[in-house]
């Protein structure tokens, strides 16, 4: 159990403050392999939250900004009928 005065105490209370108070920005392409925690976590956000089109004749899904007019990322996607691939 955690002391309420004690130092595990205080950093489990800045982390949780970190984590309910800190905002990101809004990314403007995928982070790169070795970004931070962070951009990586926002990346994930992104690609859930923001709108999606996919382009089946061209073989593309694009990935757009939270106002949904700029791509932001666009990966290709390939499916022969068994086997479906985004890259």
């Amino acid at each position: 159990m955690l002391e309420p005065s004690g130092p595990r105490f205080k950093v489990n209370t800045e982390v949780a403050d970190v984590l309910k108070t800190d905002t990101g920005t809004e990314l403007a392409s995928p982070p790169a392999t070795a970004s931070s925690i962070q951009g990586q976590i926002q990346w994930l956000f992104h690609d859930k939250r923001n709108l999606k089109k996919v382009d089946k004749t061209a073989g593309t899904i694009e990935l757009y900004d939270d106002a949904g007019t700029t791509v932001i990322a666009t990966s290709t996607i390939t499916d022969s009928g068994t086997l479906y691939t985004e890259s």
